[in-house]
Protein backbone atom coordinates (compact mmCIF):
# COMPACT_ATOMS: atom_id res chain seq x y z
CA UNK A 1 0.00 0.00 0.00
CA UNK A 2 2.76 2.48 0.88
CA UNK A 3 4.24 1.92 -2.58
CA UNK A 4 0.86 2.59 -4.17
CA UNK A 5 0.58 5.88 -2.25
CA UNK A 6 4.08 6.89 -3.29
CA UNK A 7 3.37 6.13 -6.97
CA UNK A 8 0.07 8.03 -6.95
CA UNK A 9 1.58 11.05 -5.29
CA UNK A 10 4.35 11.33 -7.85
CA UNK A 11 2.04 10.93 -10.84
CA UNK A 12 -0.76 13.32 -9.88
CA UNK A 13 0.97 16.64 -9.15
CA UNK A 14 -1.26 18.52 -6.70
CA UNK A 15 -3.73 15.63 -6.28
CA UNK A 16 -3.48 12.31 -4.47
CA UNK A 17 -6.10 10.06 -6.05
CA UNK A 18 -6.80 6.85 -4.17
CA UNK A 19 -10.50 6.36 -4.82
CA UNK A 20 -11.91 2.82 -4.75
CA UNK A 21 -8.58 1.38 -3.62
CA UNK A 22 -9.77 -0.76 -0.68
CA UNK A 23 -8.10 1.62 1.77
CA UNK A 24 -8.82 0.96 5.44
CA UNK A 25 -8.01 2.93 8.61
CA UNK A 26 -4.55 1.39 8.87
CA UNK A 27 -3.48 3.33 5.76
CA UNK A 28 -4.69 6.70 7.06
CA UNK A 29 -1.39 7.49 8.78
CA UNK A 30 0.86 6.73 5.77
CA UNK A 31 -1.46 8.80 3.56
CA UNK A 32 -1.37 11.75 5.98
CA UNK A 33 2.43 11.50 6.11
CA UNK A 34 2.57 11.79 2.32
CA UNK A 35 0.35 14.89 2.46
CA UNK A 36 2.55 16.46 5.16
CA UNK A 37 5.73 15.81 3.16
CA UNK A 38 4.21 17.27 -0.01
CA UNK A 39 2.85 20.76 0.80
CA UNK A 40 2.04 21.14 -2.90
CA UNK A 41 -0.83 18.65 -2.47
CA UNK A 42 -4.16 20.46 -2.51
CA UNK A 43 -6.56 17.57 -3.12
CA UNK A 44 -6.92 14.08 -1.66
CA UNK A 45 -9.46 11.69 -3.19
CA UNK A 46 -10.34 8.77 -0.88
CA UNK A 47 -13.87 8.05 -2.07
CA UNK A 48 -15.24 4.51 -2.13
CA UNK A 49 -12.91 3.06 0.51
CA UNK A 50 -13.35 1.63 4.03
CA UNK A 51 -12.34 4.51 6.29
CA UNK A 52 -14.28 4.49 9.58
CA UNK A 53 -14.71 6.35 12.86
CA UNK A 54 -11.76 4.52 14.39
CA UNK A 55 -9.02 6.56 16.06
CA UNK A 56 -6.64 5.71 13.26
CA UNK A 57 -9.16 6.70 10.60
CA UNK A 58 -11.01 9.98 10.96
CA UNK A 59 -8.78 11.11 13.82
CA UNK A 60 -5.69 10.97 11.60
CA UNK A 61 -7.35 13.12 8.94
CA UNK A 62 -8.69 15.49 11.60
CA UNK A 63 -5.15 15.92 12.96
CA UNK A 64 -3.95 16.62 9.43
CA UNK A 65 -6.65 19.28 8.92
CA UNK A 66 -5.66 20.96 12.22
CA UNK A 67 -2.06 21.30 11.01
CA UNK A 68 -1.49 24.90 9.90
CA UNK A 69 1.02 23.68 7.31
CA UNK A 70 -1.59 21.50 5.61
CA UNK A 71 -2.53 23.05 2.25
CA UNK A 72 -5.44 20.77 1.38
CA UNK A 73 -8.25 22.58 -0.39
CA UNK A 74 -10.30 19.47 -1.17
CA UNK A 75 -10.79 16.25 0.78
CA UNK A 76 -13.09 13.60 -0.67
CA UNK A 77 -14.26 11.00 1.87
CA UNK A 78 -17.45 10.19 -0.06
CA UNK A 79 -18.78 6.62 0.27
CA UNK A 80 -16.71 5.29 3.17
CA UNK A 81 -17.88 3.88 6.52
CA UNK A 82 -17.78 7.13 8.51
CA UNK A 83 -20.55 7.64 11.06
CA UNK A 84 -21.60 10.57 13.23
CA UNK A 85 -18.63 10.25 15.61
CA UNK A 86 -16.08 10.48 12.81
CA UNK A 87 -17.97 13.31 11.13
CA UNK A 88 -17.96 15.32 14.35
CA UNK A 89 -14.21 14.76 14.82
CA UNK A 90 -13.64 16.01 11.27
CA UNK A 91 -15.95 18.98 11.74
CA UNK A 92 -14.19 20.02 14.93
CA UNK A 93 -10.86 19.89 13.11
CA UNK A 94 -12.03 22.72 10.86
CA UNK A 95 -11.57 25.29 13.62
CA UNK A 96 -8.77 27.51 12.39
CA UNK A 97 -8.51 25.77 9.01
CA UNK A 98 -8.98 28.46 6.36
CA UNK A 99 -7.54 26.49 3.44
CA UNK A 100 -9.98 23.59 3.07
CA UNK A 101 -12.77 24.64 0.70
CA UNK A 102 -14.48 21.35 -0.13
CA UNK A 103 -15.14 18.34 2.04
CA UNK A 104 -17.18 15.51 0.53
CA UNK A 105 -18.90 13.30 3.12
CA UNK A 106 -21.95 11.98 1.26
CA UNK A 107 -22.87 8.28 1.28
CA UNK A 108 -21.34 7.52 4.65
CA UNK A 109 -23.12 6.13 7.71
CA UNK A 110 -24.36 9.50 8.96
CA UNK A 111 -27.66 9.34 10.80
CA UNK A 112 -28.51 12.98 10.16
CA UNK A 113 -27.75 15.02 7.07
CA UNK A 114 -27.80 18.74 6.70
CA UNK A 115 -27.66 21.15 3.75
CA UNK A 116 -24.49 22.70 2.42
CA UNK A 117 -22.93 25.36 4.63
CA UNK A 118 -21.77 28.62 3.10
CA UNK A 119 -19.87 31.18 5.14
CA UNK A 120 -18.03 34.34 4.17
CA UNK A 121 -14.23 34.08 4.68
CA UNK A 122 -13.76 37.86 4.95
CA UNK A 123 -15.86 37.79 8.12
CA UNK A 124 -13.77 35.07 9.75
CA UNK A 125 -15.94 32.12 8.77
CA UNK A 126 -15.07 29.00 6.82
CA UNK A 127 -15.78 28.78 3.10
CA UNK A 128 -16.86 25.15 2.88
CA UNK A 129 -18.46 24.66 -0.52
CA UNK A 130 -19.80 21.12 -0.16
CA UNK A 131 -20.40 19.41 3.12
CA UNK A 132 -22.80 17.01 4.77
CA UNK A 133 -21.34 16.71 8.25
CA UNK A 134 -23.52 16.32 11.30
CA UNK A 135 -23.71 19.44 13.50
CA UNK A 136 -21.21 21.45 11.48
CA UNK A 137 -23.35 24.57 11.56
CA UNK A 138 -23.44 24.51 15.36
CA UNK A 139 -19.71 23.81 15.58
CA UNK A 140 -18.57 26.69 13.35
CA UNK A 141 -21.02 29.35 14.52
Amino acid sequence: MRRRVEQSRSMCGTSLKLGIADITDEYALPISEVVKKRPILEEVQLYGNRITNANIGCEVFATLLRDTNCNLRKLNLHNNDIGNEGAIVLAESLFGNTKLKTLWMSYNRLIMRMPNVYKIPSRGYYAIQKVSIVYIVQIIQ
